[in-house]
Protein backbone atom coordinates (compact mmCIF):
# COMPACT_ATOMS: atom_id res chain seq x y z
CA UNK A 1 0.00 0.00 0.00
CA UNK A 2 2.83 2.39 0.84
CA UNK A 3 4.68 1.68 -2.41
CA UNK A 4 1.53 2.16 -4.48
CA UNK A 5 0.54 5.47 -2.88
CA UNK A 6 3.43 7.41 -4.41
CA UNK A 7 3.40 9.89 -1.53
CA UNK A 8 6.26 11.08 0.63
CA UNK A 9 6.81 8.52 3.36
CA UNK A 10 8.72 10.80 5.76
CA UNK A 11 5.91 10.88 8.30
CA UNK A 12 5.49 7.11 8.21
CA UNK A 13 9.24 6.66 8.61
CA UNK A 14 9.27 9.00 11.59
CA UNK A 15 6.42 7.15 13.29
CA UNK A 16 8.19 3.84 12.67
CA UNK A 17 11.40 5.12 14.22
CA UNK A 18 9.52 6.50 17.23
CA UNK A 19 7.74 3.20 17.83
CA UNK A 20 11.03 1.34 17.51
CA UNK A 21 12.64 3.60 20.12
CA UNK A 22 9.65 3.18 22.42
CA UNK A 23 9.84 -0.60 22.11
CA UNK A 24 13.57 -0.61 22.77
CA UNK A 25 13.06 1.55 25.86
CA UNK A 26 10.45 -0.84 27.25
CA UNK A 27 12.58 -3.93 26.55
CA UNK A 28 15.76 -2.41 27.98
CA UNK A 29 13.87 -1.27 31.09
CA UNK A 30 12.61 -4.81 31.61
CA UNK A 31 16.08 -6.23 31.15
CA UNK A 32 17.54 -3.66 33.54
CA UNK A 33 15.03 -4.73 36.20
CA UNK A 34 15.91 -8.36 35.50
CA UNK A 35 19.61 -7.54 35.82
CA UNK A 36 18.93 -6.09 39.27
CA UNK A 37 17.78 -9.50 40.46
CA UNK A 38 19.96 -11.79 38.33
CA UNK A 39 23.18 -9.81 38.07
CA UNK A 40 24.99 -7.76 35.50
CA UNK A 41 25.57 -10.72 33.17
CA UNK A 42 22.26 -9.87 31.52
CA UNK A 43 23.90 -6.84 29.93
CA UNK A 44 26.46 -9.09 28.23
CA UNK A 45 23.54 -10.97 26.68
CA UNK A 46 21.99 -7.67 25.58
CA UNK A 47 25.26 -6.62 23.96
CA UNK A 48 25.69 -9.89 22.07
CA UNK A 49 22.07 -9.92 20.90
CA UNK A 50 22.42 -6.31 19.76
CA UNK A 51 25.41 -7.21 17.60
CA UNK A 52 23.59 -10.22 16.13
CA UNK A 53 20.51 -8.09 15.42
CA UNK A 54 22.56 -5.38 13.73
CA UNK A 55 24.32 -7.91 11.51
CA UNK A 56 21.01 -9.56 10.62
CA UNK A 57 19.43 -6.24 9.66
CA UNK A 58 22.45 -5.37 7.51
CA UNK A 59 22.24 -8.74 5.77
CA UNK A 60 18.52 -8.30 5.08
CA UNK A 61 19.07 -4.79 3.71
CA UNK A 62 21.85 -6.02 1.45
CA UNK A 63 19.64 -8.82 0.10
CA UNK A 64 16.78 -6.37 -0.41
CA UNK A 65 18.98 -3.98 -2.41
CA UNK A 66 20.24 -6.82 -4.60
CA UNK A 67 16.67 -7.80 -5.55
CA UNK A 68 15.76 -4.22 -6.52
Amino acid sequence: MIKESGQDNAMLSTVGQMSLCFTETIILSGLAILAYFVGTNVFYVIFVLSIISTLDIQLLLTKSKEKA
